[in-house]
């Protein structure tokens, strides 16, 4: 079965704004606790810090006047029940909540955490969904049964990117965009990515973060299907210089693995398997481990058979080519064409064979 990640971008790597402002929150909670807090928790990492707090009075009404220095993604933490993530700009806006657990909030004049609030809800909903229809796969009686969930799975992914990129598209102006990114594919929205960072550059030219993000891009674009693939210069298990270069004329997978990783080498047989069929066609295999240790890694080559070109830096806590073509998880794989440019990603098992016999017709 494919599976969406759905991910949360780390809304405390974003940040915006240099110029001090100063944010009101006034709201009115449906059902008032009395004696209990309502705490404005600062999202660091897994730690929210507290920045301010009220008290609702008999009717249900607070208000907040928070010192803030630029805007940014925060909890409302309303008794310890209902938790939202909401976006302070410094522009006053009010809140509506029931203050109970699974509750719902609404806001007013606020599009950033109007259009965030969508975003949530559409992601939380399809989330139940898409969880639902998995669990129904694992448990099918029969492969007929699970390949019926699994494809009902497949078109309800469908259906939930093509409703995620509608709301993104209202808040590609908005601050609460950079919240919204983790759904993105950087290979087929890269065109929207780039979009939303200008408009973030533009808004504010010097944050910090802001420049983080610019940064991401670039390194995305960077290893984007369409793109060269970065240089590769260095030395195989025997010592001897390797360059990608030469490689070219060739179709060449570039394999990160390493000798501890499991699924890499669970892979490795079917590799070994598409080398053997596609090579007297013009197919080669560039092997990058992920390895600290030598001895491990040469061992893996022999054990596995893989008569194809290995390097590593064996420097893994620093990742070098690891970093420069943006592996967040091994294995993984680029197919190149001819001329080194990247033409697929994360190819393995039939659908490898499927691309190689679609390139290189035997």
């Amino acid at each position: 079965m494919k599976k969406i990640l759905i991910l949360l971008v780390g809304v405390a790597f974003f940040a915006c704004q240099d110029k001090k402002s100063t944010a009101l929150i006034s709201g009115k909670i449906a059902n008032p606790q009395s004696g209990k807090a309502i705490y404005l928790m600062k999202i660091e990492g897994q730690n929210p810090i507290k920045r301010d707090s009220a008290f609702t009075d008999a009717q249900g009404n607070f208000s907040m006047n928070p010192s803030i220095t630029e805007p940014d993604f925060y909890l409302l933490d309303i008794y310890g029940e209902q938790r939202e993530q909401i976006v302070v700009t410094g522009k006053p806006f009010a809140v509506t909540a029931e203050g109970k657990l699974n509750g719902t909030i609404q806001f007013a004049d606020s599009e950033e955490n109007i259009v965030l609030q969508e975003f949530q809800g559409l992601r939380k909903g399809y989330a139940e969904k898409l969880g639902e229809l998995q669990q129904s796969a694992v448990s099918a009686p029969d492969q007929a049964t699970q390949k019926k969930f699994s494809d009902q799975y497949d078109s309800m992914v469908v259906l939930y990117l093509a409703q995620y990129k509608t709301v993104l598209k209202k808040a590609e102006n908005s601050y609460a965009s950079i919240g919204m990114l983790g759904d993105l594919d950087p290979d087929k929205d890269m065109e929207t990515l780039v979009k939303i960072y200008d408009n973030l550059k533009a808004a504010y030219p010097e944050n910090g973060k802001v420049k983080s993000l610019g940064d991401e891009v670039s390194k995305l674009k960077k290893t984007a299907i369409g793109q060269s693939a970065p240089t590769i210069e260095y030395k195989d298990e025997t010592g001897n210089a390797v360059s990608l270069a030469s490689f070219k004329g060739k179709y060449v997978l570039l394999d990160f693995w390493a000798s501890w990783c499991k699924p890499c080498r669970m892979e490795n047989p079917n590799v070994v398997k598409m080398y053997s069929k596609f090579k007297s066609k013009g197919f080669e295999i560039l092997s990058i481990s992920l390895d600290q240790d030598a001895n491990a890694w040469k061992k893996a080559i022999q054990d596995d058979g893989l008569v194809w070109q290995h390097v590593t830096d064996l420097t893994y806590s620093q990742q070098t080519l690891a970093t420069a073509y943006n592996v967040q998880a091994i294995p993984m794989t680029y197919l190149l064409d001819q001329n080194g440019v990247i033409i697929a990603k994360n190819l393995r098992g039939k659908s490898l064979e499927d691309k190689l016999a679609e390139l290189l017709p035997l």
